[in-house]
């Protein structure tokens, strides 16, 4: 093998594996998206959650009138409702 031969193959095996380092920052990128986008629908679902407790509240205050009260835990889950 020449030095010329030799060098194109090592040209040949850089492509190669830069070519499958892209795949993989592909698949990577798909995959953190992914992610992503069931955080955003975790997110909105604790959002619709906490909605829901404080209309609950809210419907029930006469039940949520103390510390130790029918609706306490709920209270406790959202400390800054009043």
């Amino acid at each position: 093998m020449t030095t010329l031969e030799a060098q194109q193959e090592v040209i040949t095996n850089l492509i190669l594996e830069n070519k499958k380092l892209k795949q993989e920052q592909d698949e990577l990128r798909n995959k953190l998206s992914d992610a992503l986008g069931e955080i955003d629908l975790r997110t909105l679902d604790i959002i619709r959650l906490k909605d829901t407790i404080v209309e609950t509240l809210e419907k029930n205050r006469h039940l949520a009138d103390g510390k130790d009260c029918t609706l306490a835990k709920l209270k406790q889950v959202v400390p800054d409702w009043k």
